[in-house]
């Protein structure tokens, strides 16, 4: 993909990353621009090529941790709905990008959470069904 011009490459499973990751950092190395977006966890830190330089511009994080903390709060809480298919996303802080994006701008970041904020007021709405 980098070859046909591709300037970032967003993949679906973060194992699979590793591999975009070594070669974007032997292309950054080689003086190309090319980028990576982590998928699952941060893996910013999976693209340091150079003191604390990473082609990873951000990471599309899923939030394992506050989905758990959701559904064993709401048990806690006799609140559990059992049976039934439960959501985690950009409205319930489970999707998310990291706190720290040292690659991506203020204005960037600001934008993001500009959008994440209208998906939670419903002014954008964010289809489940293909």
């Amino acid at each position: 993909m980098y070859d046909s011009g591709v300037k970032a490459i967003f993949t679906a499973a973060a194992g699979v990353n590793i591999g975009v990751i070594t070669e974007a950092k032997t292309r950054v190395v080689n003086g190309e621009e090319v980028w990576v977006i982590g998928v699952d966890s941060d893996q910013y830190d999976d693209g340091i090529y150079e003191g604390n330089k990473s082609v990873v511009l951000t990471s599309a994080i899923k939030k394992i941790d506050e989905a758990a903390y959701q559904i064993i709060e709401d048990e806690i809480n006799g609140q559990f709905p059992g049976g039934q298919v439960l959501r985690f996303d950009a409205k319930n802080d489970a999707v998310g990008i990291p706190s720290e994006n040292p690659n991506l701008s203020d204005d960037t970041i600001a934008k993001v959470n500009e959008v994440i904020n209208a998906i939670k007021a419903d002014e954008i709405e964010v289809k489940t069904e293909l």
